[in-house]
């Protein structure tokens, strides 16, 4: 027989089993054939009592299940959704009884390379090999667009609205200058641990920075004022 599980979340508040009960049920608690539970509307008594014992139950677990899917869950007012999921537990597919169903696809680190659903909502993104997004577009036609160095730190940008910027970076991946396509810059310079010296932007901000190290304390001054004091 097919087994699905039948979840109640206004019966899961009054249990205050935890904040996302449906999920935690789904994904954590056994299948139950609803044949064992013959519940209509209104009818909480056997349900009650199992998840009252099966919340116990989970919780004194010294090691907790591996997660567990399950290809549907029905409410008791007949609704229902199922939904997949990759190994890190992030949604790949999602539909429910109203007719809404959404796709993912993602990376090997999870991160979403494409969606989409049934309202005609799309979008994609290219990744660097470290999840870091490079290109992103969506079905309304807007688009951006990054490089970025070695370490995944931004160097460029520029979008759909026609707005661009850039960075050069020290070693670190620090910010040394700054300037976009409407004219606005600054730019830094630091010491060798990539702390900032100075400060100048094109709309005449500037600042100086100065810095004292003690065994009992740090200091950071701005413009000769303390800014800030960290006790060791």
């Amino acid at each position: 027989m097919k087994k699905i599980t039948v979840v109640n979340k206004e019966v899961l508040k009054k249990l205050k089993a935890c904040e996302d009960g449906i999920r935690f049920f789904v994904r954590n608690i056994g299948e139950l054939p609803v044949d064992k539970l013959d519940l209509v509307e209104g009818d909480y008594k056997h349900y009650v009592e199992w998840l009252k014992n099966a919340v116990t139950e989970y919780n004194n677990k010294p090691h907790k299940p591996p997660v567990k899917e399950f290809e549907r869950v029905y409410n008791l007012d007949g609704s229902w959704f199922e939904f997949t999921r990759d190994k890190f537990g992030y949604t790949l597919t999602y539909k429910n009884s109203d007719g809404y169903w959404s796709d993912y696809t993602r990376d090997k680190n999870g991160k979403i390379l494409s969606f989409k659903n049934s309202n005609g909502v799309s979008y994609e993104y290219t990744r660097d090999e470290n999840g870091n997004e490079l290109h992103y577009k969506n079905s309304s036609g807007n688009w951006s667009e990054y490089t970025r160095d070695e370490n995944g730190a931004v160097l460029t940008y520029k979008n759909s609205d026609d707005f661009s910027y850039e960075y050069t970076r020290d070693k670190y991946g620090n910010e040394l200058t700054r300037k976009d396509n409407e004219g606005y810059w600054c730019e830094y310079t630091r010491d060798k641990f990539g702390n900032e010296l100075t400060f100048k932007n094109s709309n005449g901000d500037w600042s100086e920075y100065k810095y004292e190290h003690t065994k009992e304390y740090f200091k950071m001054y701005e413009n000769d004022k303390l800014i800030l004091t960290v006790i060791k």
